[in-house]
């Protein structure tokens, strides 16, 4: 009896909420537009390279140097992937590239997204590449001194994130 009580009080509240003008899939998109717009995606992609490095240096190799003309190629495809909704590496070996790394999270229905944990995608980036081991010979690799990076976040119902690393 009290799930009843429960459902109808859910049903009759969802109801109202409606017939209020209150439209929560409009607020979950418009919050989540906020959100993103708050963040600085470059101090997210500068904490990102910074921990790459770390990890570079603690293996004795040099720091990566950002490339403008790399981190374009990087945003393209994360927006490319995000796009297609699909992770896949690009055809590197056109524009001289090493190696490769990506990430893709597509979220599926409605929901407000708070800041705190979008700023911690640098470290979720991170973590899902030096928890490889191809990715992480990718971001050791010697023969580089080259990186481009991008993370693109879109907001939706609810957030979709991307990166890609590119060295050269």
């Amino acid at each position: 009896m009290k799930k009843l009580i429960v459902t109808l009080f859910l049903i009759t509240s969802g109801i109202s909420f409606g017939q209020n003008g209150f439209d929560f899939e409009e607020y979950c998109y418009s919050n989540n537009r906020k959100i993103v717009q708050e963040l600085n995606i470059d101090s997210l992609e500068n904490v990102l390279l910074s921990k790459i490095n770390n990890l570079r240096v603690s293996n004795g190799e040099e720091p990566l140097v950002r490339i403008t003309s790399l981190d374009q190629y990087a945003e393209n495809w994360s927006y490319h992937m995000l796009k297609k909704e699909k992770i896949y590496h690009s055809e590197i070996s056109d524009g001289g590239i090493v190696a490769e790394n990506v990430f893709l999270t597509k979220s599926f229905g409605v929901f407000p997204m708070e800041k705190e944990p979008l700023l911690k995608i640098a470290d979720e980036i991170f973590h899902s590449w030096f928890t490889s081991e191809k990715h992480k010979s990718n971001m050791l690799h010697g023969d580089v001194k080259n990186v481009g990076l991008s993370i693109v976040l879109l907001p939706g119902g609810m957030i979709d994130q991307s990166a890609t690393i590119v060295v050269r």
